[in-house]
């Protein structure tokens, strides 16, 4: 496919190299600092990325704009940045959260369902509890957006973009005027005819499906019989109003509907490529336990881009069971190579193979040895033993490391007796500028620590006796309004070493911070810092 998945670990926007020099905006600032990055799609053709972020209050369009931009001034060869932002938290009420991304959830489903734009209108809602109540036109719309899935599918979007499980109802209301009757009566028939087809050949899956016996090859699990000829799934390139594709199953994820019904989403791969499946499973026509991981199927629906993933997904018709045709690669070479530079799913956006599946792989192609070289990492150490005993292969442990600047002191001076019986307090500054020489101190917090637990606390702005540039407030958010007729720096340092006394003193930037309250306690309190 296209396109990949970047999880970046609930990292904020502070990661992106260099994004807080930038000349933005304090609400821009806010969102760097406290938005969580979900996942980042990356459109390998077009290099477009598309940022789901997890927020808690309200961003302005302009403001996700900003940001946009300010990334793509610090990541080169992006050529478009499309923010999706979920609002989750209590900050905001639910009606509200909903109405934040109404939008965007309802365009994404309509590219994929764009008949249903006619059936809901004016898009009227209201929230009621847990419920989202949608007006739509008459019982023949409800009829018609149900049996595609669509209040499922639009919930489902909904719930992952605020944050909590809600429920979309239909409600009829009274259709326009200018509905043809004979539109409106052949998409019923399309309907009676599609849920009697289903019905029937859903009851045969079902019967064919039984716990404990594997169905054969030909065995029809949902809708009707298949007898095209499957293409490669590499060759399926852009949406389609149906294809005919087989894979092995190697991924499956059931979810269970408010309404009784399941969201079944599988994976297929065929070798060439992937694709991900989504089928809904009525409960009176059960498909769930009729194929399962490592089954392979052979599938007939419409390829759609699902705007939610950003991915083209497969929405099958039918689906039945297939004969695989594997074939094995072998390595005839008389001399055997040796990975030496191997990168597990424990490094991280390196690689997604089980340490386990590398090292049996090598083994069948009579490899003696693998190299493990995670970045950073040796958590697939454990099960690289275990696999490399199991098959009788040498795992050489290595790791890709990361220099550091060895020179810098970790801990200076010395107190008398155990660490672990230490009183210490860490504490953190916010400065004009960086030198200790020409820039003031404008913020200290601190906490005394004591047998692990956090026993008292210190915070004080600090009136530094000039203007905060504009630079410093952007990246600290303290503006000369917030230190006006705060404590002088003589008073406030004074305060803030009695409060420290003789604990053992702790900072991110030690160096940093220490050369301040070094170098203003001697200038404005006249004696050294202990």
């Amino acid at each position: 496919m296209p396109e990949y998945r970047i999880d970046p670990q609930n990292r904020t926007l502070t990661s992106i190299p260099g994004i807080l020099e930038r000349q933005l905006s304090a609400e821009a600032v806010k969102i760097i600092r406290e938005g969580v990055l979900d996942y980042i799609l990356v459109d390998s053709t077009s290099s477009a990325w598309t940022i789901q972020l997890v927020l808690e209050e309200e961003a302005a369009p302009a403001t996700l704009d900003e940001l946009a931009a300010a990334i793509r001034e610090c990541l080169t060869g992006i050529s478009a940045i499309t923010f999706w932002p979920c609002y989750r938290g209590e900050k905001i009420p639910l009606e509200r959260r909903v109405a934040l991304v109404w939008d965007q959830c309802v365009k994404c489903l309509t590219q994929d369902l764009p008949g249903a734009l006619g059936w809901i209108g004016e898009q009227h809602w209201v929230c009621d509890g847990m419920t989202i109540k949608l007006d739509v036109s008459g019982e023949l719309g409800a009829n018609w957006l149900n049996t595609r899935g669509f209040p499922e599918r639009l919930a489902d979007l909904l719930s992952k973009s605020v944050g909590t499980d809600v429920v979309v109802s239909l409600q009829p209301v009274n259709p326009p005027e200018d509905i043809g009757k004979m539109i409106a009566q052949q998409i019923m028939d399309d309907i009676q005819s599609s849920q009697i087809g289903n019905a029937k050949n859903g009851a045969g899956a079902h019967a064919n499906g039984k716990k404990g016996k594997a169905p054969e090859a030909g065995t029809v699990i949902l809708g009707r019989k298949i007898s095209g000829e499957p293409m490669k799934l590499q060759d399926v390139i852009d949406e389609e109003k149906q294809v005919i594709v087989s894979g092995e199953v190697f991924s499956k994820d059931v979810r269970d509907l408010r309404t009784g019904r399941k969201l079944i989403t599988f994976e297929i791969t065929d070798g060439t490529d992937s694709i991900a499946a989504k089928v809904f499973e009525e409960p009176k026509r059960p498909i769930n336990d009729a194929f399962a991981v490592g089954d392979f199927l052979i599938c007939r629906g419409s390829a759609q881009f699902d705007r939610f993933t950003n991915e083209l997904t497969l929405m099958p018709n039918d689906i039945m069971r297939g004969q695989m045709e594997k074939e094995e690669r072998v390595d005839v070479s008389p001399e055997k190579r040796v990975e030496l530079h191997l990168h597990t799913q424990m490094s991280a956006m390196d690689a997604l193979c089980d340490v386990k599946q590398v090292v049996s792989q090598a083994a069948a192609w009579g490899q003696p040895a693998i190299a493990i070289t995670d970045h950073g990492v040796v958590q697939s150490f454990p099960d690289a033993y275990d696999a490399g005993k199991k098959h009788g292969i040498k795992i050489i442990f290595g790791m890709e490391g990361y220099m550091v600047d060895d020179q810098s002191m970790i801990v200076s001076g010395e107190a008398d007796g155990l660490l672990q019986e230490q009183e210490f307090v860490a504490f953190d500054l916010e400065t004009t500028g960086l030198s200790y020489m020409t820039d003031e101190i404008i913020e200290i917090g601190a906490v005394r620590i004591k047998d692990g637990a956090i026993k008292d606390y210190f915070s004080t702005f600090v009136d530094p006796g000039m203007p905060i540039p504009e630079e410093s407030t952007r990246i600290t958010g303290i503006t000369n309004e917030m230190v006006t007729g705060a404590p002088e720096t003589a008073a406030a340092l004074d305060k803030f070493l009695k409060f420290a006394g003789n604990a053992v003193l702790i900072a991110h930037n030690a160096e940093f911070d220490m050369g301040f309250i070094r170098a203003k306690t001697a200038r404005y309190l006249n004696r050294a810092a202990q």
